[in-house]
Parts: structure tokens; C-alpha cells; sequence
């Protein structure tokens, strides 16, 4: 059997993508750009680079019956649920401690189901390069993203230095930073030196497990009692610590080396990335707006009309409606958690001078003033006052 793995992280929730994107229904199985979901293009993409029986999906246990409507080839014992959202290192040890109750051991490359990837053929050639280094060199190996702007919303890798190793060049002694502010992301990107943490991470099993046995041992012997049948799957889960799995393991781990990557790559977390697939602005759906610029605007189910709008977010879905200018979707997350717990439309208080004509929908609006909506007849207006 070939030992090299796939494993796709399909647990998110992707709230900052509501009204599309909901707790029943989360942005890994939104098809945004054409017919295809992100996690069947990951997962078509993926099954070039291992056999269709090597690719597991780590997903919310709300998420089986999904899963498998959307990636019906997939066996169904290779889609690992998490009975809750913990973050990426209890979703990874369990994936882990679950292949190695099978007696499967390899090499496995760890993959964001909901991650845009271009330049395919090089993105699975530094795939295969992942794999020969983590491994023949038992390293844990990281794909660092040359920036192409200034960008707030990933984390940064910083290597020391490069080496040649199998002939792959490789960037060793890794340093983690979080998001950062602007001026700060400014300067790692006027630096050259810096790199986007794509979040994908490469390593063999024995090597990954001895890591955790050094860095939090209470962990590893869950996932040994685990393994040897001593505890059930909810006190391992559920015992393990509750944090991604950059902060648990990589941020710490003397052991990681980073691939340069020059695929084109891109995490789409809000509804204003999509503004870098564009030249202007991202409509989908019956629109009609004169002088329109930087703007998102989506419905299924109305013919929107409006004019003279920049930086806008109008999005319709199931009578559900956000909308936003871009420096309001800061506020998505909150807003969903106060709506969920006061069971009420929540208007943001940055806004003034909201009227709504004949809505009774859930409209959801962030940061944006002096706006008059209007629906009649299965049609939106939008104008300003």
C-alpha cells in the first residue's frame, strides 16, 4: 500500500461568509466561482497526488451526510469526525491516533479544504517535495507563500537560512508570527524575507507523534491510551489540548523546514477577498447598478438595482441579507454570536439612517449609512440618502 496520506481539514464553519455560508451549511461546500465546491476542487486535486483510499477528511461529525453528498467516492471510513470544533490540533491527533488504531503508517500532507490553489502541476510538485523531505530528512515541512501584497489576514514564516537537501532547496530554522497589523505587514513584505503561512503542513507519523511526546506529553499519552483501546473517543478528544495546531506544535518544534512556494495561493476568509479574482467587482445574479466599483454584490433570488455605490457588500441568500461596506465585515462574527443569543435582527450601532421599505427578512446590516432599501416585486432598490 503506498504510505503517503492526505488529509483534508473540512471542520471550519466559515461564519464571515453568512448569509451563504451558515452553521448547517459552512464555506467548504459553497461553490463560489463556478459548479464545483472548494472541497471537491481540493479533493480533485488531491487524489492526483495519493491513491482515492489515502485522502481522509477531518470534519465536524454535523458534517458526515455533507461530506458524503459532496465527495461520494470518498470511503466512508475514511471521513474522521471531531464530535466538536476544537481547532486543528485535536482534529489532526485525532486523525492520527485514528490511522494508527488501523495499523497505517506514512507520510501525510495536511490540506485546508476551502484554500484556492492555481499552478496545479507546481503545486503537487512541491507536494512530492514535502514528501521525500519529511520523509528522508524526518523533517516537519511547511509551504511558505512568496506575499504578493500587504496582507493583514494571514500569519508569516521567517526562515534563517536555506540548504539544499535531496537536491530541493529547503528554508530551515522557521519562525512563526501571528496576524499582523499594517504597518507591520508592510514592512515584512517590503522585506523580501517574509512569507505567508499557508497552513499546509507535511510529516511522517512516528516523527509528528514523537514531537508531541516532547512538546506536551500529557497529549501524547491520550493518544497512546487512545490507540491501545484504554479510553473512548470522547474523552481522548475532548482531553487534548484546544488550539491550532501552529501554536501547539509548529510554533515550538525545533524539527520544521519550509518549502518555498511560488503557486499562486489564496485563503478566501471574507467576502471582500473576492475582490482579488476580479478587476472591479464580483456580481453574480440579476444586478443592475451604474457606477459600481470595489464592490460584491450576489442574490439569488432578486434583481438588485442601485447606483453610484463603492466598497459595497450586498449579498442575498434564502431571504437572508448582508450588507456591509468592507471595513464593516470586521464585525460578521460578532454580530452572528449576538444574533444567535438575542434572537433579533441586529443593525450594528456604527449605522444611521437604515430604512427598510416592505423587508421582512433577516437583513443584516455592517457599518454602512445613510441607506435606503426598498423591495417590491422581487426587486431589491438601493439608494443612498
Amino acid at each position: 500500500m503506498n504510505n503517503n496520506f492526505v488529509l483534508i481539514m473540512a471542520g471550519g464553519e466559515g461564519e464571515r461568509f453568512w448569509p451563504y455560508s451558515t452553521s448547517d451549511f459552512p464555506k467548504q461546500f459553497l461553490a463560489l466561482f463556478d459548479e464545483e465546491s472548494m472541497i471537491e476542487k481540493t479533493f480533485n486535486r488531491m487524489k492526483k497526488l495519493v491513491p482515492l483510499e489515502n485522502i481522509f477528511i477531518s470534519t465536524n461529525e454535523r458534517f458526515f451526510e455533507l461530506t458524503k453528498q459532496f465527495l461520494p467516492d470518498i470511503p466512508e471510513n475514511n471521513i474522521i469526525t471531531e464530535p466538536e470544533k476544537r481547532n486543528t490540533f485535536p482534529a489532526m491527533a485525532l486523525f492520527l491516533a485514528t490511522l494508527k488504531k488501523r495499523v497505517l503508517n506514512g507520510t501525510v500532507i495536511m490540506v485546508a479544504a476551502d484554500h484556492i490553489i492555481e499552478n496545479e502541476k507546481l503545486f503537487l510538485n512541491t507536494c512530492e517535495n514535502a514528501f521525500e523531505i519529511a520523509e528522508k530528512d524526518h523533517k516537519i515541512v511547511t509551504f511558505g507563500i512568496v506575499p504578493t501584497r500587504i496582507e493583514t489576514n494571514f500569519g508569516y514564516l521567517k526562515p534563517e537560512n536555506a540548504v539544499t537537501i535531496h537536491g530541493i532547496e529547503v528554508n530551515e530554522n522557521v519562525h512563526f508570527f501571528e496576524k499582523p497589523n499594517f504597518e507591520k505587514a508592510k514592512k515584512f513584505y517590503e522585506s523580501g524575507q517574509y512569507f505567508w503561512n499557508s497552513g499546509i503542513f507535511t510529516f511522517n507519523m512516528e516523527i509528528l507523534l514523537n514531537e508531541i511526546k516532547n512538546i506536551i506529553p500529557r497529549d501524547f499519552g491520550l493518544i497512546n491510551d487512545f490507540i491501545n483501546n484504554k479510553i473512548a473517543k470522547d474523552e481522548f478528544f475532548f482531553g487534548l489540548t484546544k488550539n491550532s495546531i501552529d501554536f501547539v506544535i509548529m510554533e515550538r518544534s525545533d524539527n520544521i523546514s519550509m518549502l518555498r512556494s511560488n503557486f499562486d495561493w489564496d485563503d478566501i476568509g471574507n467576502w471582500d477577498a473576492l475582490l482579488r479574482f476580479t478587476d472591479n467587482n464580483f456580481i453574480k445574479g440579476n444586478i443592475e447598478f451604474n457606477e459600481l466599483s470595489n464592490s460584491v454584490i450576489i442574490s439569488d433570488n432578486y434583481k438588485i438595482i442601485g447606483e453610484n455605490f463603492k466598497n459595497l457588500i450586498f449579498i442575498e441568500k434564502n431571504n437572508n441579507i448582508l450588507i456591509s461596506d468592507l471595513n464593516g465585515l470586521q464585525y460578521i462574527k460578532k454580530g452572528l454570536k449576538n444574533k444567535r443569543e438575542k434572537n433579533r435582527l441586529i443593525q450594528m450601532e456604527e449605522c444611521s439612517n437604515i430604512k427598510l421599505d416592505n423587508f421582512n427578512q433577516n437583513t443584516f446590516i455592517l457599518g454602512v449609512k445613510d441607506l435606503h432599501l426598498e423591495m417590491k416585486d422581487n426587486i431589491i432598490r438601493i439608494f443612498k440618502i
